[in-house]
């Protein structure tokens, strides 16, 4: 039965990590420089990703680019109000400034002026490189004012070696629990194995007999 168990808890650990992490792909543009160089080899958490907060770096599916999926930055989420004002220096959020200490032209946060607010379910995304970017402040006067679904989120940029070095180690956990199981399970089997030769003990063979 521990043999059993052991096998089950490892194959999910397995299944979780591969399931956590996309192979390491390069960045195919600059719309997120500096933040992430073009070529960079970057991780992604891949499958369910939870709660997306402003900040993040995500890999999402947007109405405007041909190709679909996208590299931006989180800038609003349900409920934010988030705008600019042509000429000004930062964007705003919620009535304040927005830091943003990631652009890669700093006191040029947008090419366009929008004020948006953001529907529940929905985020409004944009690039590092602002001037270079295909992101949310391209289409804020269309139906959805430049928002997409939190839901086509399909992967967020990790960049902590601390937390891809975890999901290894609990791949690698998973990988000793399945050997672990298969050495229970056959010293289990064994162990039956020599059991039954005790108690059915095969007949000692008996030299043949010389006639007289």
């Amino acid at each position: 039965m521990a043999a059993v168990i052991l096998a089950v808890v490892g194959a999910a650990l397995v299944a979780g990590a591969a399931f956590s992490v996309v192979r390491p792909v390069a960045a195919a543009s600059d719309s997120m420089l500096p933040t992430l160089v073009t070529g960079r080899r970057i991780h992604f958490e891949q499958g369910p990703v939870g709660t997306v907060a402003r900040g993040d770096i995500v890999r999402v599916t947007v109405p405007w680019v041909r190709e679909g999926d996208v590299l931006n930055r989180v800038v609003a989420v349900g409920g934010d109000r988030v705008s600019y004002t042509a000429g000004a220096t930062t964007l705003t959020l919620n009535g304040e400034p927005l830091v943003e200490p990631y652009l890669r032209e700093a006191g040029r946060p947008s090419a366009f002026a929008f004020d948006v607010t953001v529907p529940a379910g929905r985020i409004f995304v944009m690039g590092d490189h602002r001037l270079n970017s295909r992101d949310s402040a391209m289409d804020p006067v269309g139906e959805q004012q430049g928002t997409v679904p939190a839901a086509g989120v399909r992967a967020k940029v990790t960049d902590s070696s601390d937390g891809f070095l975890l999901i290894c180690a609990v791949g690698l956990v998973g990988v000793l629990m399945l050997a672990t199981s298969l050495g229970l399970g056959l010293a289990a089997l064994l162990a039956r194995g020599a059991a039954r030769r005790a108690e059915f003990p095969f007949p000692h063979a008996t030299s043949p007999q010389r006639p007289a």
